[in-house]
This record gives C-alpha cells, sequence and structure tokens, in this order.
C-alpha cells in the first residue's frame, strides 16, 4: 500500500509497542526493509510480557551476519553522577519506582529518552549531551503519531498541550543545530552503513 500510495519503496520499519518477535528481522530482511528501529535499547517490557531490551546497544548493528538488516535503536541515555552503572542501578530502579525519582532529584541516576512524551526539553537537553559526549553516531528521537492531534494520547489532550508538544520539538532541533548536529535520511544510513 505504501509503494502503491507513494510510489516509494519502504526501507525502514518501527514495531508497534517495540514489539519484535524471533522471526521478525528475518522477514523483514526478506521484504526489502533494510533499517529497523523497533528496539528501545535501556528499557525493559517483560512485566507485561514484552520484550526486554534493557541490555541492548544504544549505537545501531546489524542484526545479521550477511549485514542485510540495521538495528537503529531509540536513543536514551543515563546521566547523573552515576549513570556509568546504569546497566546495575536501572532494575534496581524498575523493581523501586520511588528510588528513581529520588536518585534524579540528587542528580544521581536518571534515564532519558529523546521523547517529548513523558520527557521535558531539559531532561532531553541532558540526554542529547551525554549521548553526544560518549560519541553515539546517530540519535533517534521518537513520539507517537496520534500526539500530533489533541485527544488521541495521553500526552496531547488539548490544543495547548499540542503547543506545548511542537515547542518540545523545537527546543530539541535549535539545540541540535548549535551542537552542530544535523538531519539524515533513511538513504544515507545505509550508505554510511555499507562503507
Amino acid at each position: 500500500m505504501i509503494e502503491t500510495n507513494f510510489e516509494v519503496v519502504p526501507r525502514i520499519y518501527r514495531a508497534g509497542r517495540y514489539g519484535l518477535g524471533p522471526n521478525s528481522a528475518q522477514m523483514l530482511s526478506e521484504t526489502g526493509i533494510a533499517i529497523d528501529s523497533s528496539v528501545r535499547a535501556r528499557f525493559d517490557y517483560s512485566a507485561g510480557h514484552g520484550p526486554d531490551y534493557s541490555h541492548h546497544p544504544v549505537n545501531p548493528y546489524w542484526t545479521d551476519t550477511e549485514r542485510k538488516l540495521i538495528e537503529l535503536p531509540l536513543t536514551t541515555t543515563y546521566w547523573g553522577m552515576l549513570r556509568k552503572q546504569g546497566g546495575l542501578l536501572a532494575p534496581l530502579v524498575r523493581r523501586h519506582p520511588g528510588l528513581g525519582g529520588a536518585l534524579s532529584r540528587l542528580g544521581l541516576f536518571e534515564r532519558i529518552a529523546l521523547t517529548p512524551e513523558g520527557v521535558t526539553a531539559e531532561e532531553a537537553l541532558r540526554g542529547i549531551d551525554i549521548a553526544l559526549d560518549d560519541g553515539l553516531p546517530i540519535l533517534v528521537l521518537s513520539f507517537h503519531s496520534p500526539s500530533l492531534a489533541p485527544g488521541y494520547t495521553p500526552y496531547v489532550r488539548s490544543e495547548e498541550e499540542l503547543d506545548a508538544f511542537y515547542d518540545w520539538l523545537r527546543q530539541i532541533y535549535a539545540y541540535l543545530d548549535r551542537r552542530g548536529v544535523q538531519s539524515t535520511t533513511v538513504a544515507e544510513i545505509m550508505e554510511k552503513a555499507l562503507v
């Protein structure tokens, strides 16, 4: 349908609810998809019978030895004085939700996903700084497309919240511009990956 309606072959895919199955990579490769962006690194959805991405890399990686499918994880950073111990702290924070808030308020540890949904612009800016300082080669921002209209997600319930949503995006892209980060395309990502 995408090819018919837009006259373009889709090359990138993201599963709903970040859900990948054991055969997803093979199916995507067979249909010509070159990039998957379903992994939300540093998140564990297993409590709700979903995937556990807590140990997945934050950098892009090949999903297969034939180098047909690139995984482009959504960008999530650990911030704070204890961020280098994020792999150890994150499971504790999941089990004890109050601990996460306390560590964040003290500036010790916080997980920051680059999304306007539930993450303030100030938090995202800190996450961007960490990602760039760590040398992450690509930043992947994300949001649910229904958030672009009021009333379809809990993140945007009114015109005022929609304005705030767009303001978040304006702040983030202005900051990325100041830091010298440029937008890219699927074709450019594929070209650089194959070098």
